[in-house]
C-alpha cells in the first residue's frame, strides 16, 4: 500500500520546496551580480585579465568601490607604521574626493573601511600586480607620469605626519620607506626620489 502524505506532510514539502527555490533564486542572482562587478571592474580599470578581476572582485571591489583602486597603495603607506593618524586620513580622503569620490558614496565609505581596519598583505599585493598590468597597457609617457604621480603621493602621506609630534625629526617611518620601496620596486620604476629613502 502506498503510504499518502499527511497534510502536515504536504505543508512541510511544499515549504522546502519554496526554499529551495528561493535558495536557488538568490544564488543565481549572487552569480550574476558578481559576473557584472567582474564586467564593470574589467572596464573599470581597462584589465583584460579575467582572472585578476575575479580576484580583485573576491577581495571587494566592484562597479561601485573600484574607484578606490588607484589609492590602495597610499593606504599602506599610511598604516606602515602600525596605525594611520589623522593627516595621513585626511590627505588620502582629499585625493579621494579630487579624483572625484562622493563623501557620501560607497566606494568612500570602502576607502573609509580600509583605513580602520588594515588590509591583509595579499590585497596590497593582488592591487599592486593589477596596478602594474594597468600602466603596461598605458602610453609610455602617460605610465611613467602616473607612476611618478603615485611615488610622489606616496611621500606626501608618509610625510603627513612623523617625527616628534609630527614635527621634528624624520617624517618617514623605516615601514613608510619599505612600502614605498615595495611599491616602487612592484612598478618597476626607477625614480629620483628613492635617494630620500
Amino acid at each position: 500500500m502506498v503510504h499518502k502524505p499527511s497534510d502536515e506532510e504536504e505543508k512541510y514539502f511544499q515549504e522546502r520546496e519554496i526554499e529551495r527555490r528561493k535558495e536557488k533564486k538568490y544564488q543565481e542572482e549572487l552569480a550574476e551580480a558578481r559576473e557584472q562587478d567582474i564586467e564593470a571592474v574589467s572596464e573599470r580599470l581597462n584589465i583584460s585579465d579575467r582572472e585578476l578581476s575575479e580576484h580583485l572582485v573576491d577581495l571587494g571591489f566592484g562597479a561601485s568601490t573600484c574607484a578606490v583602486f588607484p589609492l590602495i597603495p597610499l593606504v599602506y603607506v599610511a598604516w606602515a607604521d602600525g596605525d594611520v593618524s589623522a593627516n595621513e586620513r585626511a590627505r588620502i580622503l582629499e585625493a579621494a574626493e579630487a579624483q572625484g569620490l562622493d563623501a557620501n558614496g560607497e566606494a568612500y565609505a570602502f576607502l573609509n573601511d580600509l583605513l580602520e581596519r588594515r588590509p591583509a598583505d595579499e590585497f596590497l599585493e593582488v592591487c599592486l600586480s593589477a596596478i602594474r598590468r594597468i600602466y603596461e597597457l598605458l602610453p609610455a609617457d602617460k605610465a611613467t607620469e602616473a607612476k611618478s604621480d603615485l611615488v610622489s603621493l606616496s611621500f606626501e602621506i608618509a610625510n603627513a605626519s612623523g617625527g616628534f609630534l609630527g614635527l621634528f625629526g624624520d617624517k618617514v617611518s623605516e615601514g613608510e620607506r619599505q612600502i614605498i620601496k615595495d611599491i616602487v620596486g612592484e612598478l618597476g620604476l626607477a625614480n629620483t626620489r628613492l635617494g630620500d629613502l
